[in-house]
């Protein structure tokens, strides 16, 4: 299977890559803030130090010594003589799901169908410094955090949204095999529909680490679009409460999301993207003549909605980044972002690597032009650092973690998964 990212670029693209600094909103997040919707749950269901450490040590890690910070990484692994890309013996490969804690192995999971655990990059989900998994036999779906079972539930569902409060584990399901979707609290079904869609999954909006399942205000919240003899219906669920919104039927729905309390829509036409909040439209087009908004996401950055997405005038496409206050800037077409509360790092693909733009500085990763990138969530700013999971394809390359210009790298014949710098 192609599992790499391949690009090549020019010397006058690398260049004019080098030199972008547009795509830079402000200034560092604090980790410490977990406010806003598109932050991790909060840490106060975060085992204390104390316990952590033991588990830890339980699970064969160091894990003793307490820190302000500890990044988190999560991985597959195969035995040494396997090639991992090709997969030709998936199934049955010998992979291990694991976890690691600034840059140390503390968790492995052995996969398969016995354990009921998927070496698939979408099927765990790096969460407090913890590993959720999920998996699908014939009738069940199961729930497990770091390879111990929590819950199950009759039917087969792919979670396209997870997030803690307190001791509860809240998801959002999309049922295989048919169309309705369950939103659950410990796998316990709090709201059920036969028929309807969810705006995206688990991985695709940079702005959401937790999914289409989030929260607002304290709330929590997902949009999904419902279907009767009426036709379809956009829906917002916010904490037990159902509202349908009222939208022109000239815009097809790309997604909805309450922000600050506010009903975010963002809808496409024929004339391309556009937001919509409180009745207020706003077009997306390119600055550029003949540039149309494609393919969009959005979400919160310092305060401020920002749409992300792919632009093209039917010759050329590149990516842009819309912010209210700062219009668009416009990039290459290979850049992927991660949002922070405060910032927005990028990494773009160059001959022979990657450049990385974060606080308006530019690193060059020479590591070869060939990357597997699983989802956003290889990548996280916090406080002043930019971490980076990073996986080069090349024959003999491991996977390494990159933090302002610094390598650490692992002896993982595989790749990594996500990352999260977790508060202690």
């Amino acid at each position: 299977m192609d599992m790499c990212w391949k690009k090549a670029r020019s010397a006058t693209s690398l260049k004019l890559q080098l030199t972008v600094a547009a795509l830079m909103l402000t200034s560092a997040a604090a980790c410490e803030k977990r406010g806003t919707e598109n932050a991790r749950p909060k840490t106060d269901c975060f085992p204390d130090r104390f316990t952590y450490s033991a588990y830890l040590r339980g699970n064969g890690g160091a894990g003793a010594e307490a820190r302000d910070t500890a990044i988190f990484v999560s991985g597959v692994s195969f035995p040494e003589a396997y090639d991992w890309q090709k997969d030709t013996a998936y199934g049955s490969s010998g992979a291990e799901l694991v976890l690691l804690r600034d840059g140390e192995i503390v968790l492995s999971l052995k996969c398969g169908a016995e354990e009921e655990i998927s070496p698939d990059a979408d099927q765990h989900h790096l969460v407090n410094g913890r590993l959720y998994t999920e998996y699908r036999n014939k009738s069940e779906t199961v729930i497990k955090r770091d390879g111990k079972a929590l819950f199950s539930f009759m039917g087969r569902e792919l979670l396209c949204g997870l997030i803690l409060r307190g001791d509860d584990v809240h998801t959002l399901g999309r049922e295989l095999g048919g169309e309705g979707i369950a939103y659950r609290v410990n796998g316990k079904i709090l709201y059920h529909i036969d028929k309807g869609k969810v705006f995206d999954t688990m991985t695709g909006n940079p702005f959401y680490r937790s999914g289409v399942l989030y929260e607002d205000e304290g709330r929590v919240c997902f949009s999904f679009l419902s279907e009767d003899e009426d036709g379809e219906h956009c829906m917002l669920y916010k904490d037990g409460e159902l509202e349908e919104l009222s939208i022109a039927p000239k815009y097809k729905v790309l997604d909805i999301r309450q922000i600050e309390g506010k009903t975010h829509i963002l809808a496409k036409d024929l004339l391309g993207s556009v937001l919509i909040r409180n009745g207020e439209e706003f077009r997306l087009n390119g600055n550029e003549r003949g540039y149309v908004s494609e393919a969009c996401v959005m979400g919160p950055v310092d305060g401020k909605v920002c749409v992300f997405g792919t632009y093209s005038n039917g010759l050329r496409k590149m990516k842009g980044l819309w912010s209210e206050e700062s219009g668009l800037s416009t990039m290459d077409n290979s850049t992927r972002i991660f949002p922070s509360e405060l910032s927005c790092p990028s990494i773009s693909a160059v001959i022979g690597g990657l450049v990385v733009r974060d606080e308006g500085i530019n690193h060059l990763i020479e590591e070869g032009a060939d990357w597997y990138f699983p989802s956003f969530l290889v990548g996280q700013k916090c406080g002043n650092s930019f971490h980076l999971a990073l996986n080069p394809c090349s024959k003999g390359s491991h996977p390494f973690i990159w933090k302002n210009g610094e390598k650490i790298r692992t002896d993982i014949n595989g790749f990594l998964s996500a990352i999260e710098a977790v508060p202690l």
